[in-house]
């Protein structure tokens, strides 16, 4: 691999996900070319990847150094973008925000039928059920980390208990 074609800004990510889109809409708005790769589709993109020792996505790659994509302030410090001083939101304003994601997501949720919670989604290796207890889980996700559990990345795809037969 040659350095320039190296120090190239990639994107690892994958169709289905929301944080893979807003890691690519924050350099393409900010005028940052890169690679793009669906590690779903593209079978040397996870190979890549191996050499960071990493198996996720939204990762963003140039040269040697990689960021988290959920993380945009990572992300622009590796691409050289200035985003000034942090901005935190108070903690009222994200209970609020997040009371409206779960209370949007279970409106939407209880619009599916029933038989087609297994339903893969287009694309995703994700059935309807499993995307409903994904959005709840990155919630708990957070809240466990926030209790002191550290943040991995097999806490994004947990998925729902299997269902227990019920009592005789």
């Amino acid at each position: 691999m040659s350095a320039a074609l190296d120090d190239q800004v990639r994107v690892y990510w994958m169709t289905g996900c929301t944080s893979c889109l807003r890691t690519k809409e924050f350099l393409a708005r900010r005028r940052v070319p890169f690679l793009s790769r669906n590690v779903l589709v593209d079978d040397g993109a996870y190979a890549e990847l191996e050499r960071f020792g990493l198996r996720q996505v939204p990762i963003v790659t140039r040269g040697e150094a990689w960021a988290n994509g959920q993380v945009l302030r990572d992300v622009a410090d590796l691409v050289g973008i200035d985003l000034g001083a942090p901005q935190i939101l108070p903690v009222a304003e994200l209970r609020r925000r997040q009371d409206a994601i779960l209370a949007g997501a279970a409106r939407f949720i209880a619009q599916l039928p029933e038989a087609t919670l297994a339903t893969q989604l287009p694309d995703r290796p994700r059935s309807h059920a499993d995307l409903a207890y994904h959005i709840v889980n990155i919630v708990d996700a957070f809240l466990e980390h926030e209790a002191g559990i550290p943040l991995t990345y097999e806490a994004y795809f947990r998925l729902p208990p299997a269902p227990t037969a019920p009592p005789c």
